[in-house]
């Protein structure tokens, strides 16, 4: 009896021991994925480029206002790329805006992004869009320039580091339940130069000028805002340069990310899906 059994428990070691190629494979195939959810979250996993996070998945209590997946920016409808209204930024710019918006929080305020990655072909859609004859007066992006202007000026460029997953958009809110709520269109409330326009949005800092707006009153050294308002920027200006980011000169609310160690190539994968 012994020896009759004794090679079938041989069998079976070895038979474990040296899994079917088919079976080996599942196995690694359930590893793999085991390990890659420790890594990403469900939304992120083969939607996003490697090392590209939502910003949502990282600090849920930074504000999103993504208007380029509105009509309510300055080209007057969606924007190509933006299929949902999401910040999808580079996994370490997304840790830096999460260390950026501890401190904040620490001082009643909070980080309110209103645009994050941008896909190149949105980039092409921007420098179509001031090529186009306007079908309707509506300056209230850019009251004092025309539509050409805005890329001579320096607002609207033929390439972004936004496309790079580096660079952000982003103003302060004071981090209180009692205000007034935001109105539904920014562009029906006068120009983005005048000061009804920000006392409209009473939960966000007066920064002298609305988001995207293209004039030289959104300079980041404008003499021709309050000394308020200037301080204003200045808070701003230096949490994020705290964190690593580095602001540009003609635009108060843009900063991008600089302490990569390489860098990062220009996308265009449009923003398709949610976070979970």
């Amino acid at each position: 009896m012994q020896k009759a059994v004794e090679p079938t428990i041989r069998s079976r070691i070895i038979a474990i021991a040296n899994p079917p190629k088919k079976f080996g494979l599942i196995v690694g195939l359930l590893v793999t994925c085991c390990w890659l959810t420790g890594r990403t979250s469900h939304a992120e996993e083969g939607i996003l480029p490697p090392n590209f996070a939502f910003l949502r998945n990282i600090d849920p209590t930074i504000i999103q206002d993504i208007r380029y997946a509105t009509a309510n920016n300055f080209t007057g409808a969606p924007v190509p790329g933006y299929t949902i209204g999401e910040c999808v930024v580079l996994r370490d710019v997304a840790i830096a805006l999460k260390n950026a918006q501890r401190k904040l929080r620490t001082k009643g305020l909070s980080l309110k992004v209103f645009d994050c990655y941008r896909p190149v072909q949105s980039v092409q859609s921007f420098i179509a869009w001031t090529k186009k004859k306007p079908q309707t007066v509506d300056k209230h992006f850019y009251p004092r320039l025309s539509r050409r202007q805005l890329v001579s000026k320096g607002y609207i460029g033929k390439v972004s580091t936004h496309s790079r997953g580096i660079a952000v958009d982003v103003t302060l809110v004071v981090s209180k339940m009692n205000v007034r709520p935001l109105p539904t269109e920014e562009k029906n409330i006068e120009t983005c130069i005048e000061p009804a326009s920000m006392s409209l949005r009473s939960n966000e800092l007066d920064m002298g000028t609305g988001f995207d707006c293209f004039d030289k009153k959104s300079h980041v050294y404008s003499r021709e805002i309050s000394d308020k308002q200037q301080t204003n920027r200045r808070i701003l200006k230096h949490v994020m340069t705290t964190y690593g980011f580095k602001g540009y000169a003609k635009e108060w609310w843009h900063f991008s990310y600089t302490r990569l160690k390489y860098l990062p190539k220009r996308h265009d994968f449009p923003i398709a899906r949610i976070a979970d």
